[in-house]
């Protein structure tokens, strides 16, 4: 047997709630004006995830450089070491070393 619908009664759709779950893990207000200004052309939750992403792109992309810049200054170092006329492996280690402490 086929279960009948009752059309005459519209689906309740839930209420949007404010989504706070990215403006609870920053202390800074960023991702939420940033999402503000995503707010005049899509949903709120959609707003913030954006926003979000994008701050974590941020953070990501910024220790990304600054991982790269060590590793280059690292491989300069280790560069002029060898032209001293240190061994490769040591010179690259000597370089590792005095990297981390600095």
């Amino acid at each position: 047997m086929i279960p009948k619908f009752n059309k005459s009664q519209p689906k309740k759709l839930r209420p949007e709630k404010p989504y706070m779950g990215a403006t609870k893990t920053y202390t800074d207000n960023t991702i939420r004006d940033q999402a503000n200004e995503y707010m005049h052309y899509t949903t709120r939750q959609s707003a913030y995830h954006k926003a979000r992403h994008e701050a974590d792109d941020e953070d990501a992309q910024q220790k990304r450089s600054v991982f790269s810049m060590s590793c280059f200054s690292a491989k300069a170092l280790a560069c002029f070491y060898i032209k001293k006329g240190v061994k490769r492996k040591k010179a690259y280690e000597m370089a590792y070393a005095q990297l981390k402490l600095s």
